[in-house]
């Protein structure tokens, strides 16, 4: 089995082009860096051998591996809420959950962005789900606020989705290492046959 996690690492972009990558929301996950790797999402496999390692393979992001690492910061996804999380130098690398109605944003400079991942918010950033408990609604306000004082670049559901449509999308951070600049990158998966299958529509920077 090819080492799906080097084939990422070396060539990001690329890699997003081929493969559907399906994120999962990681229980013990917290705002911090995690270790993960890439696996190979075997359920619509008919063959064991590399050579069925073709196009459209979908692979799954993992939070442990003993042979195949990678550092990456891990903004978490909670429902009816927003999450934020500031990415620095340590790591080259962000994920978080598979977005299928929810809007991303990142913030402030380019080497330091605070990226937001937001379930707690209409199109217009508004909180709609908190209406009847103040307290909760102040904390998701706060956590989009952190994200919309001074934003660079933002995804809304509208963009990758709309209400005929099953895709969903997965977002990924990039750090350069010689400049220290965070791109991000959106690829859109369309999903068919009862969400048994998934293909790349698009792979776009933004």
């Amino acid at each position: 089995m090819p080492n799906m996690t080097q084939t990422f690492r070396n060539h990001p972009l690329n890699f997003l082009q081929f493969h559907p990558l399906l994120i999962s929301i990681f229980p013990d996950a917290t705002f911090d860096t995690q270790t993960v790797h890439f696996d190979i999402n075997t359920s619509d496999y008919t063959s064991n051998s590399v050579e069925s390692v073709i196009d459209n393979t979908p692979c799954e992001l993992k939070s442990t591996s003993d042979t195949e690492k990678l550092k990456a910061y891990w903004l978490p996804y909670k429902p009816d809420f927003a999450t934020s999380l500031q990415l620095g130098s340590d790591a080259n690398f962000m994920f978080t959950a598979n977005m299928d109605g929810c809007t991303f944003a990142a913030t402030h400079s380019r080497t330091s962005p605070r990226v937001s991942h937001s379930n707690a918010a209409t199109i217009g950033g508004i909180i709609n789900q908190y209406l009847n408990d103040p307290q909760k609604s102040a904390l998701a306000q706060k956590a989009i606020q952190q994200c919309s004082a001074s934003r660079i670049l933002g995804l809304q559901k509208i963009k990758y989705q709309n209400s005929r449509s099953r895709d969903c999308t997965t977002i990924v951070g990039i750090r350069d290492i010689t400049t220290g600049s965070w791109r991000f990158c959106k690829q859109v998966i369309g999903i068919s046959n009862y969400g048994q299958s998934c293909t790349v529509k698009s792979v776009t920077p933004f």
